[in-house]
């Protein structure tokens, strides 16, 4: 920010004589300022705001922003609260933010959320958000239906405007996740770019790249890459290096090797090591670094399949996705199995 913009002088009106409600400094600071002062100005209100409700409210706008630091900062404020309704918020919220930075075991987080009771509607739609992003996480795609409509039923009842625009947000994303999983790849780009549109939080934006990118596997290489290129780029650009390292392990070399594409290729990940030998016509090499592994995942079976030309392992593969509940993943191995 512009060592020249004095932020607490900029906020200071909006804190007296009574501290003003964080969307209306939100509309204000945004008609006058550029996005980078505005977002550092909402981060230094929020972190020194003494109403409870602009706390709570905080939580949400630092989490969904991308700014995790503070978050945690103000999670710690809430959690040391004398209103039982902050103090929850700081519980859920740490589970928020720690399901990012610790990558917590989902079911530890259902399990935890089945402890709370929810005091407010607010906090339960994040509750839900929660239960939806562990089902995902555990690749129960088949549950997300039911998440969604419990998640815009408890919305209906919120009246908060400022909280409503970050809930749809996240359910844009949600919905992106969702169609892509039910293979309705139009409508699922179409809440990727609402998302890309609208969002400030670089997490986010590499995160719908990289799934993009997956979404053109089978339809456009070109496509696939630049989205991508584009995932590492932004999440590099935010000093985000463990997620630059999952694409160029993980997706690079998967989107490469479905296409046959394998020249300048490189993968410290074993199964996708096997998955570019398969595609180089290294069958023998696919064979030994697969055949051992106790309890393949659909994504090895199908790499399995695919050396060695097996009907049988790649149908196993294709219903495991359909168990799953995500239809564009099952397009992989069926498409192989189109070809035998």
């Amino acid at each position: 920010m512009d060592e020249s913009v004095n932020v607490e002088a900029i906020i200071s009106p909006f804190q007296q004589p009574e501290e003003a409600p964080i969307f209306a400094v939100y509309k204000v600071l945004s008609r006058q300022y550029e996005r980078s002062q505005v977002l550092e100005c909402m981060k230094h209100f929020c972190l020194e705001s003494r109403n409870e409700d602009n706390q709570r409210k905080g939580l949400e706008f630092l989490y969904i922003i991308g700014f995790r630091e503070a978050c945690e900062k103000l999670i710690k404020i809430n959690e040391a609260s004398s209103n039982p309704i902050n103090q929850q918020w700081g519980r859920v919220y740490r589970i928020v933010l720690e399901r990012k930075t610790h990558y917590n075991d989902p079911n530890e987080i259902l399990l935890e959320l089945s402890r709370i009771k929810p005091l407010n509607k607010e906090i339960n739609v994040i509750m839900l958000f929660l239960k939806l992003y562990a089902h995902v996480d555990l690749n129960q795609y088949g549950k997300m239906g039911n998440d969604v409509e419990a998640i815009t039923e408890e919305m209906l009842h919120i009246r908060d405007s400022f909280l409503l625009l970050c809930y749809e947000e996240r359910l844009d994303e949600v919905f992106f996740v969702y169609h892509l999983s039910k293979n309705e790849l139009l409508l699922g780009r179409k809440y990727a770019f609402k998302v890309l549109n609208k969002t400030f939080n670089p997490d986010k934006k590499s995160f719908v790249h990289n799934y993009l990118a997956i979404s053109y596997v089978l339809e456009s290489y070109q496509h696939a890459m630049y989205h991508a290129n584009e995932a590492m780029r932004i999440a590099e650009e935010a000093g985000d290096y463990r997620y630059v390292e999952s694409v160029k392990n993980h997706n690079i070399p998967f989107l490469s090797a479905v296409n046959g594409v394998y020249e300048g290729i490189t993968t410290s990940d074993k199964s996708e090591q096997a998955h570019l030998a398969v595609a180089r016509g290294d069958v023998q090499t696919a064979i030994d670094i697969l055949s051992p592994i106790q309890d393949r995942s659909p994504f090895q079976d199908y790499y399995l399949g695919k050396a060695l030309k097996d009907k049988e392992l790649l149908t196993k593969s294709h219903q495991a996705f359909i168990r799953q509940g995500h239809y564009m993943f099952a397009k992989i191995p069926l498409s192989e199995l189109k070809k035998l």
